[in-house]
């Protein structure tokens, strides 16, 4: 059996707070541990939302919004079709089996 690794989080309500933070909070320059503390993000668990939001594509490699970002908040009907396809992209290995 092949090896899937998938970004996960201690801090599962984490992770719709952040998702209402982008649409509402404007595009930073870059999303740090620094940037995540200064929005509210204080938990040592909230710093995997950097890895997860990084596999999802939602942030570049040096933390950097993406277009994916952008398009996320950018249209509230739109919202859950991109966040679907980030979702399937990064956990294509887990729906392939």
């Amino acid at each position: 059996m092949e090896s899937i690794t998938v970004p996960v989080s201690v801090s599962s309500t984490s992770i719709p707070r952040f998702l209402d933070h982008i649409r509402s909070a404007g595009v930073p320059a870059k999303v740090t541990t620094a940037y995540l503390k200064s929005a509210g993000f204080k938990s040592s668990n909230d710093h995997s939302l950097l890895k997860i939001f990084k596999d999802l594509g939602f942030l570049s490699s040096d933390g950097t919004p993406t277009d994916i970002w952008r398009s996320y908040r950018a249209d509230e009907q739109q919202a859950k079709i991109v966040l679907g396809h980030a979702i399937n992209y990064c956990y294509a290995g887990l729906f392939h089996l």
